[in-house]
C-alpha cells in the first residue's frame, strides 16, 4: 500500500515532510488535477481542494480505478459563503449523485460529505483475510491542508 499527500504549497509539504511518516508515505508539491490526469489510477481520492471539486471533478472522478473510492468533504456549505461557492458545491453534489460512473451516498455530517465509489468492478470487497487499512487525513482548523497519514 501506499499513500500520496498533495498540496500546492511548499511551506506545508515541508511541515508534512518533517513528520515522522511511514515509508510508504509520499508527500508532493504539485497542483492535484495535474496529478490525477496522468495515466495512474488510485483506489481512494480524498478531493479536499476546489480543484478537485470545482474544476477538475472529471479528472477525480475519471482518475478513480473501478471500485475506488472517493470522498467529497463540505457538500453542505454554511450560509455565509459567496454565491460562486454555492453555486459551485451544487454543481458538484448533483454530478457526484448522478454521475453514471459512480454509486454516492449523501452523509448529513460536518461540513456535508459524499462517499462515491467507481463502478465497473462488480462488488467490492478486501481480500480474504485482510484486516483492512485505515486512512487518517488532518487539515488544520483555518483552512489551509496539512495532511498526515497513517495506516493501521
Amino acid at each position: 500500500m501506499s499513500v500520496t499527500s498533495v498540496d500546492i504549497v511548499p511551506q506545508l509539504v515541508r511541515v508534512a515532510v518533517s513528520l515522522d511518516l511511514a515509508d510508504y508515505v509520499e508527500v508532493l508539491v504539485a497542483d492535484g488535477v495535474d496529478l490525477l490526469s496522468e495515466e495512474s489510477r488510485w483506489s481512494l481520492i480524498f478531493a479536499d481542494a476546489p480543484a478537485g471539486k470545482w474544476d477538475g471533478l472529471d479528472s477525480t472522478i475519471a482518475a478513480l480505478e473501478p471500485g475506488g473510492i472517493s470522498l467529497v468533504d463540505d457538500m453542505t456549505p454554511p450560509e455565509f459563503v459567496s454565491d460562486l461557492h454555492r453555486n459551485k458545491t451544487i454543481e458538484v453534489r448533483e454530478t457526484l449523485l448522478s454521475d453514471a460512473r459512480l454509486r454516492s451516498v449523501e452523509i448529513d455530517w460536518a461540513s456535508g460529505l459524499i462517499i462515491c465509489a467507481r463502478t465497473g468492478c462488480g462488488s467490492w470487497r478486501l481480500p480474504h483475510g485482510s484486516r483492512g487499512s485505515r486512512l487518517a487525513c488532518c487539515v488544520r482548523r483555518d483552512g489551509d491542508s496539512l495532511a498526515r497519514h497513517r495506516a493501521e
